[in-house]
């Protein structure tokens, strides 16, 4: 009797891209709490937590790996499974011609990623207790397969090359593209060129989650509160107001009310609050910026729009910015029930804000 083969954890697994959803079936069937090594010493760190499954994509480059760190210190203290993923695609691989002409030369390649992805996941298992899988899901497309492939992942932490508005346009953003299609969030890290440390510990010690005085804004709680709390962070609540948007804030005393009210029910929540009302010269992402390295934040954590095209010309995104230009890890959310914006005073402010962009530069 023929029967379909189980993804097996102890290997990395190449499928196509039809088999995603049945990888992640068999990742939720064991959906339950693996005691970390610090819980098998007899320390307790985090009774029970909501982070049960990590995507981690890899490219089979050094860059791509310096988010290896992070998941790692974040699984020893979650218990939550590690999924390692790498896009097979022919069409970045080989050339047109030889996708037809050389089967041999995509067989090796192929075997080569699995054994690539394979060794990295042998190098997670030994520094955690969690269960660590590898796949290689061959397919054409890279972002879509990879947000399938996170279907269902409580998290997906990447590594970033933080181009400008010209990489961006010459070689695209896959974390962009994954932020916009996914349902979870992402934590976005700095990527090099140079090996990784696998051993060291970057979990967050000082969170910063800017506020824009909505309620919208509010929606990474959760997220920053699941990551911060592993490593018992403090968290800082900023709202963070230009000069020249002072016509649309008349009343400051609300803005400050509305961070108050926020600090409150993050309070019910995790212990250390603190909040800064800022009016600057700035905009908002430098702003941010010279406020990670002012008060010594290690991780910050934001709502976005997930704005492209023509509004994000006018617009902007704020989260993209910071990502960009901050030296620390970046946790953005992309709520997919959001309600749709309005084209009235935000429009405006926007409008204001990038007319004073363009007079300025």
């Amino acid at each position: 009797m023929n029967r379909e083969r189980e993804p097996n954890p102890q290997q990395a697994d190449v499928i196509g891209a039809n088999r995603i959803r049945h990888f992640n079936g068999w990742l939720r069937a064991y959906d339950f709490r693996v005691p970390s090594r610090e819980e098998s010493s007899g320390r307790w760190v985090v009774p029970f937590s909501r982070l049960r499954s990590l995507v981690v994509p890899l490219d089979g480059t050094s860059f791509a790996e310096h988010a290896l760190p992070h998941a790692i210190a974040i699984a020893r203290r979650s218990g939550a499974k590690v999924r390692l993923v790498q896009v097979h695609s022919l069409r970045d691989s080989v050339s047109f011609w030889e996708q037809y002409y050389s089967d041999s030369l995509i067989n090796r390649l192929r075997r080569k990623k699995q054994e690539y992805v394979q060794s990295i996941a042998g190098r997670v298992r030994r520094l955690v207790d969690t269960e660590v899988a590898g796949i290689v899901v061959e397919s054409g497309e890279i972002t879509e397969s990879l947000s399938e492939a996170a279907a269902g992942a409580s998290a997906v932490v990447m590594a970033t090359h933080g181009r400008g508005l010209v990489g961006r346009l010459l070689h695209g953003s896959l974390a962009d593209s994954l932020i916009r299609r996914l349902s979870c969030p992402v934590l976005l890290v700095g990527g090099s060129r140079f090996p990784v440390d696998l051993t060291r510990d970057p979990m967050p010690r000082h969170v910063l989650i800017p506020l824009d005085g909505t309620r919208f804004s509010e929606n990474v709680f959760d997220a920053a509160v699941d990551i911060g709390s592993l490593s018992s962070a403090r968290f800082t609540l900023a709202h963070l107001q230009h000069v020249g948007e002072a016509e649309f804030w008349p009343d400051r005393s609300g803005a400050r009310g509305h961070l108050q009210g926020a600090a409150m029910r993050l309070k019910q929540r995790v212990p250390n609050v603190n909040t800064e009302f800022i009016i600057s010269n700035q905009r908002t992402a430098p702003a941010i910026v010279s406020l990670i390295k002012e008060k010594g934040i290690d991780m910050v954590a934001l709502t976005t729009h997930g704005r492209h095209g023509l509004a994000r010309l006018v617009k902007g995104s704020v989260a993209a910015s910071v990502a960009r230009t901050a030296k620390v890890p970046v946790l953005v959310f992309r709520p997919l029930d959001q309600p749709a914006e309005s084209h009235g005073r935000s429009l405006a402010r926007s409008l204001w804000r990038w007319m004073q962009t363009i007079a300025t530069e």
